[in-house]
């Protein structure tokens, strides 16, 4: 098989990458790690659909081929670090979904934007570049400054990211909010995969790393699309949290407040009312309800380690359907789902499952046993 059976089948993976990356940034709906990584999906696709067009379409001379199994190339260490890094953040979002706001994500991301800017400006206008086909070739040009340069970013483009994914593990942010999944497993394991592929095809290009380089991204992306299409969180699961502030039912209102008081406030307002059953229940409609603003709403929602309104939503209902489920009386599930704010019958029976950990037949049986 050549080269261009590869570059054909990598684009057509791009665009569905592209397109299922679209999907879930049109669908996000309040969950900032679904747009998150369709943002992320959208970039690196978008970027290694460029690249294989320009390939396919013979904007790049063949002879380009060989070239691009050099050492150290710049714009393909820079294309990956700003690309792929973010991805390495990703285990710290999902497990502590309140800690990662818009400033903190911005100062993690400096260090990427200071090293790709000063790759960039010594590449692109001021910079001679050497010619390394091999890594005899580094050694002997060690000397040289941009050599020394490519090296250093290369070095950057290892640690930086390796930093990132042990954020959660350091320190304070070893006590999580939520609890890692076997998918979480798999998506640290594939991300070290792909570092470890990028460092080879960086210092040791062939053609079998070079047809295959893309492909190993855009792949998992896709599966991780497409389990954020079916899951609001795939890499965790929420631990409860006992509360320290007693939460008492209640039909006013709670004034206004931040934080774990809020959510307490929130919790104890649905003990008595129940507008989630409404299955168009949204967060303006929730940040009424309880007399605060939106965005303090899903701040509250996060710190209480829910990955956004939705996946709360679903958590209340999950335990509407107990309560009612634990009443005497002769309700099907079907209408018990449905009393509870649910509309889809496989949706609910995946949301309960992971919540519960059993099916809802079995818990009704075992509730109406009791």
């Amino acid at each position: 098989m050549n080269d261009w059976f590869f570059l054909t089948i990598e684009a057509s993976l791009d665009f569905v990458a592209l397109v299922l990356a679209i999907i879930l940034i049109v669908g996000a709906a309040g969950n900032h790690l679904r747009l998150w990584w369709g943002i992320m999906v959208l970039l690196s696709s978008s970027v290694l659909l460029h690249n294989n067009l320009m390939w396919l379409l013979g904007y790049y001379e063949p002879t380009a081929l060989e070239q691009g199994y050099g050492l150290l190339v710049v714009h393909r260490m820079v294309e990956w670090f700003v690309a792929i890094t973010p991805a390495f953040l990703y285990p710290l979002a999902t497990l502590r979904p309140a800690y990662l706001n818009k400033l903190r994500l911005v100062l993690l991301l400096i260090p990427v934007g200071v090293v790709a800017l000063m790759a960039v400006c010594y590449h692109w206008f001021n910079g001679y570049i050497t010619e390394l086909n091999s890594f005899v070739n580094v050694v002997n040009s060690i000397d040289e400054f941009d050599v020394r340069l490519r090296l250093g970013l290369f070095a950057s483009t290892l640690v930086i990211p390796i930093v990132y994914m042990l954020i959660p593990v350091l320190g304070h942010f070893s006590s999580v909010r939520r609890r890692a999944t076997l998918q979480m497993s798999i998506f640290v394991a594939w991300l070290l995969f792909v570092l470890l592929y990028y460092a080879v095809f960086t210092l040791f290009p062939n053609r079998f790393l070079f047809n295959t380089y893309g492909m190993v991204i855009v792949v998992f992306g896709i599966y991780v699309s497409v389990l954020h299409l079916l899951y609001e969180n795939p890499l965790s699961h929420r631990i409860t949290k006992i509360s320290n502030v007693e939460l008492t039912p209640t039909s006013e209102i709670i004034p206004p407040a931040t934080g774990e008081k809020l959510y307490c406030s929130m919790t104890a307002y649905f003990k008595t009312h129940a507008p989630y059953a409404n299955p168009d229940y949204t967060l303006k409609e929730m940040a009424h309800d309880v007399g605060s603003k939106q965005v303090r709403v899903l701040d509250a929602i996060k710190n209480s380690g829910f990955t956004g309104f939705k996946e709360y939503v679903s958590y209340l209902r999950v335990e509407h359907f107990k309560s009612l489920a634990s009443e005497p009386n002769a309700l099907s599930i079907k209408e018990l789902m449905n009393a509870s704010g649910f509309t889809s019958r496989s949706s609910f029976y995946r949301i309960f499952s992971e919540v519960e950990g059993t099916t809802p037949s079995k818990f009704v049986t075992a509730a109406r046993r009791k």
